[in-house]
């Protein structure tokens, strides 16, 4: 399982459809709900919803992750 963080953005899901295309299997780290759906499109296995700055957040969704590609946003406030 490869997490993807920021998965929702051009960038996530172009990573996604490379990783798709090689047969990983992939968790999706998003910050709204109405994102789920197309990821799931994607072919995303699994998808969280959640604020990057949560430990908890990140602890869920990185938990048995082999590997993770973080892409950061762009502007936030910290």
């Amino acid at each position: 399982m490869i997490l993807v963080t920021g998965a929702a953005g051009k960038t996530g899901r172009a990573v996604i459809q490379a990783l798709i295309a090689r047969d990983q299997k992939i968790r999706a780290l998003v910050h709204r709900n109405e994102q789920v759906a197309a990821l799931k499109q994607l072919g995303v296995q699994e998808v969280i919803v959640g604020e990057l700055s949560f430990e908890k957040v990140i602890s869920q969704a990185a938990r048995g992750a082999r590997a993770i590609y973080h892409i950061a946003p762009n502007i936030h406030p910290q």
